[in-house]
């Protein structure tokens, strides 16, 4: 295991300057992702995960039985601490009946008319590649926009790699776009307000 230098002037690493200084470089850039990746999560604390339990009279062992996920994760995910897989927070939703865009703040409507159960890969894979070219963003753009790389962009649009839920919200606010929509959950675009 490599240890990462002390930023101290004082500290002998054994490295090279060049190679510590790469190491300093890397090191500050992984930090930097971390710190993007807890703000986002701390952006997008889901309050309507507890206020649904709540208004059902149910525990949190009780949704992470639904989830079927240990009681310590689902806490995780209602707490802000971590944020819930996609498909466990469709699975939430199909449960209650309720769109992702409500329990994403995004609207106070808790449901759709006509609204679908589960959701479609090849639907969300083709209308996230439709929404970013109508917006004019290259994979490359989008990826930075969302602190992400472009190959990793890729998979998502390609379907190789379930989307994460905090890069749909992001995605969903970004472009003003339901989540519902692109998840094939509704067919009629809704556009949300920030």
């Amino acid at each position: 295991m490599v240890s990462l230098p002390s930023l101290h002037t004082n500290y002998n690493s054994g490295y090279t300057k060049s190679q510590e200084k790469c190491v300093i470089s890397l090191y500050k850039t992984f930090s930097l992702i971390i710190i993007v990746r807890i703000i986002l999560v701390i952006k997008m604390k889901l309050d309507r995960l507890l206020e649904i339990r709540e208004e059902n009279n149910l525990y949190q062992k009780d949704i992470a039985n639904i989830l079927e996920v240990s009681t310590g994760t689902y806490a995780m995910n209602e707490e802000g601490h971590d944020t819930i897989t996609l498909k466990n927070l469709i699975k939430f939703c199909d449960y209650f009946n309720l769109s992702l865009d409500y329990i994403f703040n995004f609207t106070n409507n808790k449901n759709y008319q006509n609204q679908k159960n589960n959701y479609s890969q090849n639907t969300l894979c083709t209308r996230l590649k439709e929404i970013r070219k109508q917006n004019k963003f290259t994979q490359t753009k989008i990826g930075d926009a969302l602190n992400i790389d472009h190959s990793v962009w890729c998979r998502y649009e390609q379907g190789k790699t379930l989307i994460p839920t905090i890069f749909l919200y992001e995605f969903c606010q970004k472009f003003n776009i339901s989540a519902d929509y692109l998840l094939g959950r509704i067919n009629e675009p809704k556009i949300i307000s920030k």
